[in-house]
């Protein structure tokens, strides 16, 4: 199972200019009360993966922090999400495009209301749209990057190469073999 952080736990210096959010007022929305609601961009941190799509939460931090929607976005053609996922199922049938997350989410009217209001954000401003795919990209480099460093600092040993007693161990202790894994 994948794991999410969000986009702005890794790239803090862009909450100022690239954070997303709406203020509601009285009237405005039948199903949103009046508030501030960000929308907060998470991605996934598989090195590995590759799902091209983000996921949004949708909150509140005054009067006290609450989850109202997670929504779900991805821009790739279908086909892309097909071939990732390897068969039709919930989450491509839904792709390419917004949904709400029904893993995570509640499906009540607020929820299918932000859907709407986010829908409404990415087809009225592309540049919006865009930018959250930079994000993807941005957050997935730093993602890869990480776990290159982490590859790096692991010790490699060439296949059936003898190891010798003096050698360090490949367990990565840092002691000789000899001192280690060779008893």
């Amino acid at each position: 199972m994948s794991s999410f952080s969000s986009f702005f736990d890794r790239f803090p210096g862009l909450v100022e200019s690239e954070f997303r959010n709406i203020f509601a007022i009285e009237g405005m929305y039948k199903n949103i009360p009046e508030g501030n609601y960000g929308f907060v961009e998470y991605f996934c941190n598989e090195p590995d993966c590759d799902c091209r799509n983000v996921m949004i939460h949708v909150m509140t931090v005054e009067p006290h922090v609450k989850l109202w929607a997670v929504l779900r976005y991805g821009w790739e053609p279908k086909e892309f999400y097909l071939d990732w996922m390897g068969d039709e199922n919930e989450f491509t049938e839904n792709m390419p495009g917004a949904f709400i997350d029904p893993a995570h989410s509640p499906n009540d009217l607020a929820a299918q209301e932000f859907l709407s209001v986010f829908t409404h954000m990415i087809e009225n401003d592309k540049k919006y749209a865009k930018r959250i795919e930079t994000h993807y990209q941005m957050y997935k480099y730093v993602i890869d990057a990480e776990d290159f460093e982490e590859e790096k600092s692991r010790p490699y040993r060439l296949p059936n190469k003898k190891i010798g007693r003096n050698d360090p161990c490949s367990c990565g202790s840092g002691k000789k073999y000899k001192k280690c894994c060779l008893h």
